[in-house]
């Protein structure tokens, strides 16, 4: 009950994008995708991501979701910015997230308040913005439920802790 009233709350917020991610064939639930705040004004949102099956770490689901739905929030919500912390101590997810084009920056106090000590903080500042989506151009059909029409947001002041 506490699982489904999560993702309740998780959907029905505005500035949240939680989806999860299904491998094919089968479409076994392996992980969550999740971007929040996303901030119409700044066009910047924060992303966590958890592969929770563990079978599928280290196989590059990270760089092939993140394509996907990066993609996917520049065409319908103009999001030119992709913040995220990470643990120093987690190198691999480091280095995963510097072969997607993340790079380490201060991050805005706006979007992230009380930055933790322990934390990286990285970006991905898209060159070009994307003006429509192709969902079908996910490598091994690991791809987010995504919605049909997603609401527009605004980030209202609200922020962020990770």
């Amino acid at each position: 009950k506490t699982l489904a009233n999560f993702i309740r709350l998780q959907r029905s917020r505005r500035d949240i994008e939680f989806l999860g991610i299904f491998a094919k064939p089968n479409l076994e639930h392996i992980g969550n995708i999740k971007y929040a705040p996303i901030c119409k004004k700044s066009h910047r949102a924060v992303l966590g991501i958890l592969v929770g099956d563990s079978a599928w770490r280290g196989r590059g689901v990270f760089q092939e979701v993140f394509a996907v739905t990066a993609e996917w929030l520049q065409a319908t919500r103009r999001v030119r910015e992709v913040w995220l912390g990470v643990q120093k101590k987690n190198t691999s997810a480091v280095k995963s997230y510097r072969a997607a084009g993340f790079g380490f920056a201060t991050p805005p106090s706006d979007l992230i308040a009380n930055p933790k000590v322990e934390h990286w903080y990285m970006v991905h500042i898209f060159s070009q913005p994307v003006s429509s989506f192709n969902r079908k151009n996910s490598k091994r059909g690991i791809r987010p439920a995504l919605k049909k029409k997603p609401p527009r947001a605004n980030c209202g002041g609200k922020k962020l802790r990770l």
